[in-house]
């Protein structure tokens, strides 16, 4: 009897716990009256935690710098009316501030007010005003906590007495190839636009300055989409929308989230010191061809990179590291491409020792390194040294590191934007110079920021669409901004 008892409370046990398992599974899942499984409720709860955002920054235009015959036109034309005493046209006529808006997303991830957006959202932002959900009615203004450029990620805080909604993060390292995610956001600046698809692909690097692995989905993302969350069918966070990879300018089925856990990292860093602490090893390195991988005697099916400068006095000169070595593995963990290294170096705590396998020499060995904090200009050296080119319209474009910095005597305070260091000679683009920085593209009144090559290209792409375009390049051209008119349409 007692026997029996037992397996008759184990398999109700089971029940329970399977009942309880499948129902946390569809926590997310509704019915409609067709009976049918919906989002609704779960995107009902969410949608009060995503934030719209919207922000303005004042740009000066100077007539001296864009345009020297029409600057000295005027200087004449005064001249001549008001005789040979000296005339100043003034800040107000030739220099007076124009503002430049832009829109994206955001969510709350405590109820104090705190919201996770991209950098390039707020970049040089003079004022953000967010609103939440799709109340438009009350405007909250906010402030940056602080920003991290090599995440594209920030966290602003906006003052407000009420609790407010919030959402929380998952584990992006469980999700899987095929597992279906939302995306809510400011599309368009219509706010409180949900789209949903699968993740279709893990670990995406989009080039640039960028070292993350980045989630890819058919989500639709269009513009204004940037900085909001994707969710799981738990409504956990498990990205931030950042890119999307259209010739068209519009959704065609590949955008890009920063995984959760990147961002949760970033996110406390932030909250706690207003700034990202970054390990560093101190070198620089390259890919490997499968030509140069059988000169290093390196096994095939090996990946990893070829250290091809070491700093002075930095953790990897210490340590003895030597240009050549061939490093294939950090702490135990193998690189599954190129962009691995930067990644685990500056993810890893500052003043602890780590592994390093390599080949030197055609020969395996480890060499233990303490990582110290960046002692040089460029802490992320680490993102490598041999940027491949983005081509788009007769044009090659890197982006802004240490290399195209002292190749093009870039000033040090400028980062971000997509550096020309290469053109075709027929190239519409022939007023663009080599050594350009592209900082922005204005085209039909609306200011697109350039924030990479990627951005650059997706930009440019989608405005080559078109018959016929007038677009304005902001440019920062031997340290001083300017803009730049070109037309599309006319020449082949």
């Amino acid at each position: 009897m007692k026997k029996v008892m037992k397996k008759v409370l184990q398999r109700v046990a089971i029940f329970f716990v399977s009942i309880s398992l499948f129902s946390h599974c569809i926590v997310v899942a509704s019915e409609n009256h067709d009976g049918t499984q919906s989002l609704a409720d779960v995107i009902s709860k969410l949608s009060p935690s995503v934030v719209n955002i919207s922000t303005t920054q004042e740009v000066k235009s100077d007539v001296r710098n864009t345009n020297e015959q029409q600057w000295e036109f005027f200087q004449k034309f005064f001249q001549h009316e008001f005789g040979d005493k000296e005339f100043d046209l003034g800040e107000e006529l030739f220099n007076k501030p124009s503002k430049v808006y832009s829109l994206g997303s955001g969510f709350l991830v405590d109820s104090e007010g705190h919201i996770v957006t991209n950098e390039h959202v707020i970049g040089q932002a003079d004022e953000i005003n967010i609103t939440i959900g799709v109340d438009e009615s009350k405007i909250y203004k906010a402030k940056v906590v602080g920003n991290d450029k090599r995440t594209d990620l920030a966290l602003l805080k906006i003052d407000i007495k009420e609790k407010l909604p919030f959402v929380g993060f998952g584990d992006s390292d469980s999700i899987r190839v095929g597992d279906d995610v939302i995306a809510i956001g400011n599309a368009f600046g219509f706010g409180g636009s949900v789209t949903k698809g699968i993740v279709s692909a893990k670990g995406r690097n989009l080039g640039g300055n960028f070292f993350e692995d980045f989630l890819q989905t058919d989500a639709s993302i269009n513009k204004g989409n940037s900085g909001g969350p994707m969710l799981n069918m738990r409504g956990e966070v498990v990205g931030v929308n950042t890119a999307i990879l259209s010739p068209t300018g519009g959704n065609i089925g590949i955008g890009f989230a920063i995984p959760s856990n990147v961002v949760k990292d970033i996110i406390n860093q932030l909250k706690a010191t207003g700034k990202v602490k970054r390990g560093w090893l101190g070198v620089k390195f390259q890919p490997v061809t499968p030509s140069m991988a059988k000169a290093l005697n390196v096994p095939e099916g090996t990946k990893g990179a070829i250290v091809n400068k070491v700093y002075e006095n930095s953790p990897a000169a210490k340590a003895s590291l030597k240009i050549g070595d061939f490093i294939y593995e950090f702490n135990g963990e193998e690189l599954s491409h190129l962009n691995d290294l930067a990644k685990f170096v500056s993810h890893a705590d500052t003043g602890k020792e780590i592994t390093l396998g390599m080949i030197r020499e055609g020969k395996k060995k480890f060499i233990k390194v303490t990582l110290e904090e960046p002692k040089v200009e460029d802490p992320f050296s680490e993102a490598g040294v041999t940027t491949t080119a983005i081509k788009v319209a007769g044009l090659y474009i890197v982006s802004v590191n240490n290399e195209s910095k002292h190749r093009f005597h870039i000033p040090d305070d400028i980062n971000g934007g997509a550096v020309i260091v290469k053109k075709n000679k027929q190239s519409n683009l022939r007023k663009l110079h080599l050594g350009d920085v592209v900082v922005s593209i204005i085209n039909k009144g609306y200011t697109h920021k350039i924030t990479s090559p990627l951005i650059f290209n997706n930009i440019l792409a989608s405005i080559l669409q078109e018959k016929k375009q007038a677009v304005i390049f902001r440019v920062i051209r031997k340290g001083v901004p300017l803009y730049v008119e070109v037309e599309f349409g006319s020449e082949k």
